[in-house]
Order: C-alpha cells, then structure tokens, then sequence
C-alpha cells in the first residue's frame, strides 16, 4: 500500500469540502481514494393521466377485435361505475332463485366456465366469441351496471353461451 493511504473507521470519511458527487470507494480492502461519481441526473417530471384515464383505452385496445366501441350503450358518454361494492349490503343477504338454464343458455348441458367477480365481463364475451371448445360461461358480478352493460354487449353480438 501505498504512505498516502489509510484504513479503518478514519478513510470512511471524506474530508470537509469535498464535492458531493464524490464518494470514497475501497481498492483491495487496504488502501482508500477518491474517485469522481457520475452526476446523478433527474428526470424532469411530465404529466401524466391518472392510471383510471388510461386503463379504459387500454382494455379497449386488448379487447379491440370485439369491436365493442361503438356497442356502448350510453355512446359518448363515460359508464360511471363504483369501484367497490359492500357484498355484506342488504341487498345481497336474501339468494336468489337459480335461473331456469334452457332459458339462459342455448344448450345447457355444455361444460360450463364460470368467471366470480367477472367485472366488465370482456373477458367472457371475448372468450365466447374466441374459444374453439364448445361451452357456456357464466359471469358472476355484483355491480349491476357493469351485469347489464355486458348482458347488452352479449345481446348485440347475438352470443347464446353467455
């Protein structure tokens, strides 16, 4: 090593004055220097949309080849939907009467897909229009202006298995 160096508690400190973009590295574990670090750059913040403005042109792109756009029922204006419902309100203590399935499905005795908490329901419509297997889905919601949106997507794009 070499006279100038020195080691213990003593090198991990830099001297008063020094620039801070310096920092003191170990060489070898005996001898301490200084080296220059590389001028830490800041990126200039941009604005950018909240992640809700964004993700509705996002789910509209994954899904584009449903060609639901212009199937919204309310065209033009923006579905307000709560993100959270209370499933302990009393409007989901009393069960409801099963369906009766020749009704709701075409043919009820195909395998049935059932997606709980199918929000939007895209993912079922796109797997009913998409999906070589002959099957029913059933999607089960509980805000009911996403269940009727999706009941009318699955109307206009005449589906029988969902």
């Amino acid at each position: 090593p070499s006279a100038g160096c020195r080691t213990g508690s003593a090198a991990a400190q830099a001297p008063a004055g020094i620039d801070a973009r310096m920092a003191w590295t170990a060489a070898a574990s005996l001898c301490c220097r200084l080296v220059r670090a590389a001028p830490v750059r800041r990126r200039a913040r941009r604005r950018t949309l909240c992640s809700a403005a964004r993700s509705t042109d996002a789910v509209d792109r994954e899904y584009a080849d449903l060609n639901l756009r212009p199937l919204y029922p309310n065209r033009g204006h923006h579905l307000r939907i709560r993100q959270h419902v209370n499933p302990l309100s009393a409007l989901f203590v009393e069960p409801t009467e099963p369906p009766e399935w020749t009704e709701v499905f075409e043919d009820p005795l195909l395998p049935l897909m059932v997606d709980i908490g199918c929000g939007s329901g895209r993912f079922l419509v796109w797997l009913a229009k998409n999906s070589g297997e002959r099957r029913n889905y059933l999607g089960l919601e509980i805000r009911q202006k996403l269940v009727e949106r999706t009941q009318f997507w699955v109307t206009e794009l005449g589906l029988r298995n969902v």
